[in-house]
Order: C-alpha cells, then sequence, then structure tokens
C-alpha cells in the first residue's frame, strides 16, 4: 500500500518515510490559519512544495500497489495516471 495526497486535483505518491497522520496535522493547521506551505516527500522526484487553503479538498488515501506499478506511473499530476495499475 502507498498513501496518495490529492489536493484539488493534484496528486502526490507519499514516500515510505512520510509520517502521514503528521502531514494529516500540518495541513489541517496550515488551513486553520487560512492558509499555508506544507511539503511533500514524494515516492518519485524531489520533495515538493504546495499550498494549501481553505476550499481546497485534500484527499488522503490508501492505494495497493501491486508490485511498485502505482509508483512507477507516478510521473505527472494525471489522476489517470495510476488508476488503471489498480
Amino acid at each position: 500500500m502507498v498513501t496518495r495526497m490529492t489536493i484539488a486535483t493534484h496528486g502526490y505518491l507519499l514516500s515510505d518515510s512520510t509520517d502521514v497522520e503528521s502531514l494529516q496535522l500540518e495541513v489541517c493547521e496550515a488551513i486553520r490559519k487560512g492558509g499555508g506551505i506544507v511539503t511533500v516527500d514524494r515516492v518519485q522526484g524531489a520533495p515538493v512544495t504546495v499550498i494549501v487553503s481553505p476550499g481546497v479538498p485534500v484527499l488522503f488515501e490508501s492505494v495497493p500497489d501491486h508490485d511498485g506499478q502505482v509508483a512507477q506511473a507516478e510521473v505527472g499530476d494525471s489522476l489517470d495516471d495510476w488508476e488503471s495499475y489498480l
């Protein structure tokens, strides 16, 4: 299983070292303050810094990763990139 964080329509597979609960709390705190910047450590590529704000949906979901195929598909921001592997 891998955890995918989606902000509006942009999805990020979180690295195995990410403390998902801490990241969720960080996102909630930023939203409570009216918005803020959060750094996301991704499976592939360098960490990305994102802005979260009230009114923008943020979704955390566990995704089965069959033989690492989901992680390999995580190249773009399209939600369709990984759905064909499920």
